[in-house]
């Protein structure tokens, strides 16, 4: 069976994900819904009712319209997939616990990257040992670009806390899946560019429940660098342009016994771009299969995805009592 589907939203991110879609043999994308004019796209739509006959439904838009359509979409019986972040508001963070979590996918797709699972493997077998830190830094100059100051990332009014809900949110999301849930935060958002009313810069360092703490800085205002890094309590596994590394065993030392540097101990050809990119392909192609075998989606995944923004919407705007 091949699923018929369709799409809210069809540029840039969006064309990405609906080209990976048609790829993957499980679907194809039949339906191109935007609410002012019809999308350049094949069977192109202003008219919302066009997707209730799609066996699932794509939220592709920009980040602030998600609530909406995720409401619209409360009686449809076929499997929403919706991008990061689910919603940018606490009462649209609210309805998300009356959506059917059997049916309803977010696309935090960094935890089927190969980074997530070599962490887990190398916890797993005690090459990494316990966590004690992660380190992420993802930045680059879209801030300095033609096009940045009339987009929606820029916009204060709809995106304050943009690069936080566009960026940064993808490694909170991961940290919280390899670490466990958020316990404490501290926040410094800024403008560095001032081309835009949007926060453009952010940093989050964070303490998890079992003990470990983080540290992420994403920016659209600085020259591209792209590292992640955990270390153990008996290695340090790293993700960056060159490749994913681990070195231990903790337990190193130099001809007079000291302390020295760990060796190598893997190494694997996978550039950021190349690990993100094929995270993404993973993460619908898990979607899109339970949709097509009407199979319900993890509980644990919905969750998780809740817990996420929740965590998100209380370093923007104070803290609820009900943080998980």
């Amino acid at each position: 069976m091949t699923l018929r589907l369709g799409a809210i939203g069809w540029r840039n991110h969006a064309a990405r994900i609906i080209d990976l879609a048609d790829a993957s043999g499980l679907g194809r994308v039949e339906v191109t819904y935007h609410p002012d004019y019809v999308p350049g796209r094949p069977a192109g739509t202003t008219r919302f009712e066009d997707l209730l006959g799609c066996d699932a439904v794509l939220i592709l838009s920009p980040n602030d319209t998600h609530g909406g359509y995720l409401r619209r979409l409360a009686g449809y019986g076929g499997y929403v997939f919706c991008e990061k972040p689910p919603v940018t508001t606490r009462a649209d963070w609210e309805m998300l616990r009356t959506l059917d979590t059997g049916r309803t996918y977010f696309g935090f797709n960094l935890r089927f990257s190969r980074w997530a699972e070599r962490a887990r493997e190398a916890v797993a077998d005690g090459r990494l040992g316990r966590v004690l830190h992660a380190e992420v830094q993802s930045t680059h100059g879209l801030a300095f670009k033609d096009i940045f100051p009339g987009s929606w990332r820029a916009d204060g009014a709809r995106h304050r806390h943009s690069v936080l809900e566009t960026v940064a949110v993808h490694f909170v999301d991961l940290l919280g899946h390899l670490l466990g849930p958020v316990e404490r935060w501290d926040y410094a958002p800024s403008n560095v560019a001032g081309r835009g009313t949007a926060y453009d810069t952010c940093h989050l360092a964070t303490r998890h429940a079992g003990g470990a703490t983080s540290s992420v800085l994403a920016s659209y205002a600085a020259p591209f660098a792209l590292r992640l890094s955990l270390l153990g309590s008996n290695g340090v596994l790293t993700c960056d342009p060159q490749g994913i590394t681990l070195h231990g065993p903790r337990d190193t030392f130099d001809p007079h016994g000291n302390f020295a540097a760990p060796p190598e101990r893997f190494r694997e050809a996978a550039d950021f771009g190349t690990v993100f990119r094929e995270s993404l392909a993973r993460s619908l192609a898990f979607f899109l299969e339970h949709a097509r075998d009407r199979r319900p989606l993890p509980p644990d995944l919905f969750d998780l995805s809740v817990r996420t923004t929740g965590m998100v919407l209380d370093v923007t705007g104070g803290t609820r009592s009900d943080v998980v």
